[in-house]
């Protein structure tokens, strides 16, 4: 089963945008020229920068290996546990605290700026089964 990963952060125009992108690139270990950014204009003429990658293949194994290497043994128990509601059809839902990643250590946070969307085949098993062996909960 090959999964695909999304990963999407937010930095507002007060955050320091190189120290986001490079925090992806050393942490997550995600490729710069698999990084897509886009700015656009808030509602007060504020600048929000989205920074997007979406990867496939070895990329995606990468960064769920890198997640098992990286977050606490607590973060993985809570994500067994909540596991249900952090799944929709085949796609598995984590978010990370930014501040944190910025800082070189993944954490897991329910507000986090750091989305990652983990989906994979419909026909690969019961998802949850399937997420819980990819992240090495089983």
């Amino acid at each position: 089963m090959i999964p695909q990963v999304r990963v999407d952060i937010i930095a507002h125009a007060t955050e320091d945008e190189a120290r986001i992108v490079h925090s992806l690139v050393e942490v997550l270990r995600i490729r710069p020229d698999s990084l897509d950014t886009r700015r656009s204009e808030g509602h007060y003429g504020n600048t929000i920068i989205t920074t997007s990658a979406f990867l496939r293949k070895g990329e995606a194994r990468d960064v769920l290996e890198r997640l098992r290497e990286t977050l606490s043994d607590a973060d993985l128990d809570h994500i067994r546990e909540t596991l249900p509601s952090r799944t929709d059809g085949s796609t598995l839902y984590v978010r990370l605290d930014k501040q944190e990643m910025v800082s070189g250590h993944v954490k897991l946070s329910d507000s986090g700026a750091v989305r990652i969307r983990i989906t994979v085949p419909a026909y690969a098993g019961r998802p949850e089964e399937v997420f819980a062996h990819l992240l090495g909960l089983d």
